[in-house]
């Protein structure tokens, strides 16, 4: 049981303060707007995020509490046996089983769900800070650090994310980060009212990752910003996006989440030069290699450039999600919030 005076409410601007999420030993970050709930032990997860009441993230109900050892999170390395929590994680780009420099997870039993430190910091301008360290992982030659802060009386989150180089020779990986999103209508069926919104002027608009063309991927839906309407198909795209935004709208609960991030011009992305990728599934979808999906969610995921680290070296990506209310096709977002335009949809 933790203490319980490591908790903090700063005078009740901006809560940090430990607590037990579905079983799990976790903390919570919250000020009067948003408020959001990592867990170390599930390779540093953050497993909720909420405006107000809406929560955007999905999250694995069926393994809510559970708890398995590393040889049970790497099973047989396959998708089929991957302990699939939901959430948002951090994980080292590129994937792939061919090749040592391919990280082959999910799944992964020490960066994907390896138990991780926890350091809260409560700092004097009232925001409050948790940051989140991997243990020392040798097959990627990483350690990951998260570290998550909340300022007061804002709807945005700041995401500072470090790979170190703990091996005694160079290795080469790109920061991969990856927010699974709730995609589940109030009733527990398939909401294709979920959009995401990608800015890219590259030709072609985006690639085909995984799967096969489907009438997700909707090229173009503002002037520069592909459009991708959930439905639930089995398949993966990337963008080579250089405006350094990805925005997730729920136009039906109107709610809507915008990934912010630096875009390196002249580096090597993985992928063939994305950084942003989606991914959909859902419960049953056909899929070129069988996965178990947990339930309807898709994933906003955002890549760094590839860095060659040595000894003790470190790459940095830094992340910003804005909240907000709101309903529309998204055709920037910038420091003033989203531009949404209208939306016809149904």
């Amino acid at each position: 049981m933790m203490s319980p005076d490591t908790s903090h409410n700063n005078d009740g601007v901006c809560q940090l303060e430990p607590i037990t999420f579905h079983g799990w030993s976790a903390w919570r970050l919250a000020n009067n707007q948003v408020s959001m709930v990592a867990v170390p032990e599930l390779g540093g997860r953050v497993m909720s995020l909420k405006l107000a009441e809406h929560e955007f993230l999905f999250m694995n109900s069926a393994l809510a509490g559970k708890r398995f050892t590393s040889e049970e999170h790497a099973g047989d390395g396959s998708l089929l046996n991957w302990k699939n929590y939901g959430g948002e994680k951090t994980w080292p780009a590129p994937q792939g089983w061919e090749r040592p420099d391919q990280w082959p997870g999910p799944p992964d039993p020490m960066l994907d769900s390896g138990v991780y430190s926890a350091e809260p910091v409560y700092a004097a301008d009232a925001s409050v800070s948790l940051t989140m360290r991997s243990p020392p992982d040798a097959r990627s030659g990483l350690r990951i650090t998260r570290r998550l802060t909340l300022a007061p009386e804002t709807t945005r989150v700041q995401l500072e994310l470090s790979f170190q180089n703990i091996a005694d020779y160079p290795v080469r990986w790109a920061i991969w980060d990856v927010m699974q999103i709730n995609c589940a209508a109030p009733d527990g069926t398939l909401n294709d009212q979920m959009w995401v919104y990608v800015p890219t002027h590259a030709d072609p608009l985006y690639t085909i990752l995984y799967g096969d063309p489907n009438p997700q991927w909707q090229p173009e839906i503002v002037p520069g910003v592909l459009g991708v309407q959930y439905r639930g198909h089995v398949g993966k795209i990337g963008v080579a996006n250089q405006a350094g935004w990805v925005a997730v709208v729920d136009q039906a609960a109107q709610h809507a989440l915008a990934i912010r991030f630096h875009y390196e011009p002249g580096a090597e992305y993985p992928d063939g030069g994305a950084s942003v990728e989606c991914w959909t599934e859902s419960p049953g979808a056909p899929s070129p290699v069988p996965i178990q999906s947990p339930g309807f969610l898709l994933e906003a995921e955002v890549l760094g450039a590839l860095h060659t680290l040595q000894p003790a070296e470190h790459s940095h990506l830094a992340l910003e999600w804005l909240l907000a209310q709101g309903r529309g096709h998204v055709s920037q977002v910038t420091d003033a919030g989203f531009d949404f335009r209208s939306f016809n949809h149904q």
